[in-house]
């Protein structure tokens, strides 16, 4: 129940979000000044944004962000996101590169609220994200059957989406995180009607 309240209390927020990257373990000529900043990012869409989850490739050091925003116009800085569904939050998901420039990025959403709540990196850059969503949505060729359902996507290394799945029931479900072992996917959530939950893998 706690971690259901935390996470919706998350959902109101509007605040801009930033990503920023820190080198961690400075050469010795600076290391008595502490943590160096190499970049940050931000995106201020308007309205509602905020990162969810962020996942780093160990071998390339490419970087995912993940979360939700709301935007009105296309090309939202600097990920180059489209235009959220009818104004409303969608989901979103971006690659960069260990210096903070952008690969590539991709949003998704319906009418309702949507958002990405946590991703993972497979060995071989396939990248899994689990999340929720309000409404129907056509480019993933999800529908909704309850107030939100769960959602588990995967796309490869260049952003091409690949399958995705839904869980859902009649009362609010949500996808909160999702890890990969091997060939194995395995996501994890909430859900509030537990004797009608369809689409559990």
């Amino acid at each position: 129940m706690a971690v259901t309240l935390r996470l919706q209390e998350g959902r109101t927020r509007s605040a801009p979000f930033f990503i920023a990257a820190l080198l961690i373990w400075p050469s010795a000529k600076v290391a008595a000044q502490g943590p160096v900043w190499n970049w940050a990012r931000t995106l201020d869409a308007g309205n509602t944004g905020y990162v969810r989850d962020i996942a780093i490739e160990p071998v390339t050091g490419n970087i995912y962000v993940a979360g939700a925003y709301q935007a009105t116009a296309a090309a939202v800085a600097p990920y180059g996101l489209p235009a959220t569904a009818g104004g409303s939050v969608d989901a979103f998901l971006a690659k960069l590169d260990p210096n903070g420039n952008l690969l590539w990025s991709r949003g998704f959403g319906s009418m309702q609220e949507d958002a990405v709540m946590g991703i993972a990196i497979a060995s071989s850059g396939r990248v899994v994200v689990t999340g929720y969503y309000d409404g129907t949505i056509a480019s993933l060729g999800l529908t909704n059957t309850g107030s939100s359902d769960a959602f588990v996507a995967a796309y490869d290394a260049s952003g091409g989406f690949q399958w995705v799945r839904r869980i859902g029931g009649p009362q609010r479900d949500e996808g909160t995180g999702v890890v990969i072992a091997g060939n194995t996917v395995v996501a994890y959530g909430s859900y509030s009607h537990h004797a009608n939950v369809t689409g559990v893998l």
